[in-house]
This record gives C-alpha cells, structure tokens and sequence, in this order.
C-alpha cells in the first residue's frame, strides 16, 4: 500500500470537500462528484466490497488508508471507514502523490486521469467498450 498524503486530504477536509460517512459517500459516488474514495482497509468486509463494487462501476480511483482510526484522525472525526474526496484538484494531489510510482511504472506513459463513465456517458458509450478501447491503446492505468 502507497503512503497517504495525510496533509492534502487534511486539507480537502478542512476545506469541506470530503463527505464521509457510507451514506454521504455512497450519494457522491452515484451522483458522479466523487473523484476519489478513501477507504479504511480496516473497513469492514462488507463495507469493502460494497465500495470497492460502486467504484469499479462508476469508474473512481480508490486510496486505501491504514486504519478507520487514522482515516478519523485526518477527517477530525472520532472514526471513519469511507469518505470521498469531491474536489477534482485535490483529488489528482492525493492520487499524484500516492500512485506516482505505479504510472510512471505503466511504460513511462504519463497521462490525465480518464474517468471512463463520463466519457462513456458523452460518447453514449457503455464503459466497459471505453475500458476494452482505451486498454487496447495501450493506456495501462485505466480505472
């Protein structure tokens, strides 16, 4: 697991662009304004598989944390096991910092997050053709 960057979710916290909660994460995920989900690997199976299901299907990045208690901790909250991040540009600092090292491990190919299901939506596309489409280009960090 790649190290958190404590201090930028801190920061998305502290800005009021973090809904957390399973209730308040769940909503930002279907309505397409979660760019990134945190999830306590502490978290419940349940709670793990739900999460790890909504964001396969709606295309966003997840970023595992160590513990509820610690994602509590950077949320100012007693305990939390799922938040999601709703600002796009904190998102990408969060990701940036955690995943650096598996981009630049895809073949060197460095590129802008792709959110599939938006795309998709725009080409009245089913996301998994964009997946199948984009993977088939070569573009190895799809999610």
């Amino acid at each position: 697991m790649a190290a958190v960057n404590k201090g930028a979710i801190g920061l998305a916290a502290k800005a009021g662009k973090i809904k957390s909660g399973e209730d308040m994460t769940e909503q930002a995920i279907r309505n397409g304004s979660a760019y990134l989900v945190l999830l306590a690997s502490d978290a419940s199976e349940g709670t793990r598989k739900k999460f790890n299901d909504h964001c396969q299907y709606y295309d966003v990045p997840i970023c595992y944390v160590s513990s509820k208690e610690v994602l509590g901790k950077i949320l100012g909250k007693e305990y939390r096991a799922v938040g999601a991040v709703i600002d796009e540009n904190l998102s990408a600092v969060i990701l940036n910092s955690t995943t650096r090292k598996h981009v630049d491990s895809n073949g060197g190919r460095l590129m802008a997050k792709i959110r599939g299901h938006q795309l998709a939506k725009e080409l009245g596309s089913d996301n998994r053709e964009v997946a199948e489409y984009l993977l088939g280009k070569g573009y190895k960090g799809i999610t």
